[in-house]
């Protein structure tokens, strides 16, 4: 009996014993294990991010590539849309200046042959004609030469004529005029400066009619040569709405 339950504890012990050794094993690879995932996945992350790193950095570069294509399109589009846009602007020009020409060189042929059909008809005449009737002729083709302008254009050059004198300087108490391109303030023991209904009265000639055109116009702080530019603009701007109006209704 007693030799019976010694064998058995005897038993009992190596069971024991060889499952402490078995899970020291166990314990030792499990350790084994984990030390070799981790450095497995240690290793997979490093190559995965090195892909990636390597996936990104084309993407980046493709997406710089496209944006690049994309901006040198919308350029290469906007220069021709300003190249198509300048040549009209250079074909319209053309065409208008081309029908002012045209337009021009008619009112001046027309205006030249009926200057020589009235000649020819006064000096044919000359001696049957009064004097009254010769200046009934020569209303009558003033007439007819102002009336290839609009109303607007003869508006315009009456009131160029009747200008409104332009204000005073808040530190002068009499008019400014123009001497040698300096503006001076007009005193009352100076007789440098003249009022506008005196110089429109003295108008008689075309020559009289121009000085006092530019002085009105210097009296507005302009010198002749600036006067004389902005009266030929203002021609040219006006023949041109003319024209315009005409060929428009037409």
């Amino acid at each position: 009996m007693k030799r019976h339950s010694a064998h058995r504890d005897s038993t009992a012990n190596q069971v024991q014993s060889m499952l402490e050794q078995a899970m020291d094993e166990l314990q030792f690879l499990k350790r084994q294990e984990e030390r070799a995932l981790e450095s497995q996945v240690r290793l997979i992350q490093e190559s995965y991010t090195l892909r990636l790193e390597v996936f990104q950095q084309q993407y980046l570069s493709k997406v710089a590539e496209i944006e690049g294509e994309m901006y040198a399109t919308i350029q290469n589009r906007q220069e021709e849309c300003d190249a198509a846009i300048l040549a009209a602007a250079k074909k319209l020009q053309d065409q208008t200046q081309h029908a002012l020409q045209s337009d021009f060189a008619t009112i001046n042929s027309e205006s030249t042959e009926k200057q020589i059909d009235a000649s020819s008809i006064s000096t044919d005449s000359s001696s049957a004609t009064s004097p009254v009737s010769q200046q009934r002729a020569k209303l009558q083709a003033l007439e007819e030469k102002l009336a290839a302008f609009s109303p607007e254009s003869l508006d315009r050059v009456k009131n160029e004529l009747t200008a409104p004198a332009s204000p005073l300087s808040p530190l002068r108490k009499g008019p400014s005029y123009w001497k040698n391109g300096i503006s001076l303030e007009a005193r009352e023991n100076e007789e440098t400066y003249t009022s506008t209904s005196d110089l429109l009265n003295e108008a008689s000639t075309s020559q009289t009619r121009s000085q006092v055109s530019a002085s009105l116009l210097s009296r507005r702080f302009l010198r002749p040569e600036e006067e004389e530019e902005l009266r030929h603009l203002r021609t040219s701007i006006g023949l041109a709405k003319d024209w315009m109006a005409r060929h428009s209704q037409a």
